[in-house]
């Protein structure tokens, strides 16, 4: 209701954001670069419009997640995740948005528990945030508190059973089951989540996991063979950066991947 209270300050920056909005979407590297240049048209067109500013925080966090673990650039797109949405917040100090971008941002620099605070400012403002709903529940996953972060990643599917990122909240309850060991519903979340999004390589490690913890090790191995055919550099260390709170908790996952090669 409040957002359709917020007037936009023209028809000509709506149409712009609603196209970025559209191609990224698609999630394609030439989609994704086409949305930045439909939202920096808009931010042109209105440099202190908190929507516009909000899509641009999303876009550098999104290029930051892809490129997580990398070449260490990703650390510059955050930077402009925390610069738009510190803007954002300074023209509209109640749209949980910019609150949920720091608190994402939080968790990418292994800070869950700073990410707690800002996303408890989110649903402050807005409860039925299924995104902050499901990053609270990351954040309390990579403490160490996956019981916590069960119910949370719940919620988001609730109250939003359609959405475009959904693979990932779905990832991350297949995690917080997985620490649970709660092996069965870790294996079976995760294959929801690979339904929606094949070539996402951490739902397909989980998976590889608790198949493997419940001795299921064929099965384990096959999932393995089509992980390396979608991504052939795949390396068990890209569970390393896996940004948990304690090395303890990264090894946890990483033992359950290996345990695949075991009879």
């Amino acid at each position: 209701a409040r957002t359709f209270r917020v007037p936009w300050e023209s028809l000509e920056t709506w149409q712009l954001v609603r196209r970025g909005r559209w191609h990224m979407q698609r999630r394609t590297r030439e989609d994704t670069q086409m949305a930045l240049d439909f939202f920096l048209a808009a931010f042109d067109r209105d440099p202190n419009s908190s929507t516009v500013l909000d899509e641009l925080a999303w876009w550098h966090f999104w290029r930051a997640w892809v490129n997580f673990g990398g070449s260490g650039e990703y650390h510059k797109d955050l930077e402009k995740v925390v610069h738009y949405s510190r803007k954002a917040l300074y023209m509209d100090s109640q749209d949980a948005r910019p609150h949920a971008h720091l608190g994402i941002t939080d968790i990418m620099l292994k800070r869950p528990a700073n990410a707690l605070e800002h996303l408890a400012e989110a649903l402050r403002i807005n409860p039925s945030f299924a995104f902050a709903r499901s990053a609270m529940g990351s954040a309390h996953n990579l403490l160490g508190e996956s019981s916590r972060a069960i119910p949370l990643f719940q919620d988001a599917e609730r109250l939003s059973p359609f959405d475009l990122y959904r693979f990932h909240n779905l990832g991350e309850l297949a995690s917080a089951y997985s620490h649970v060991e709660d092996w069965p519903a870790a294996a079976a979340v995760a294959d929801r989540s690979l339904a929606l999004a094949p070539s996402y390589w951490y739902a397909r490690f989980l998976k590889i996991g608790a198949l493997a913890r419940m001795g299921r090790c064929e099965e384990a191995r096959h999932e393995r063979s089509l992980l390396l055919a979608r991504d052939p550099d795949f390396r068990v260390e890209r569970a390393e950066v896996i940004p948990f709170a304690r090395p303890e908790l990264n090894r946890f996952l990483i033992e359950g991947f290996l345990m695949a090669d075991r009879d």
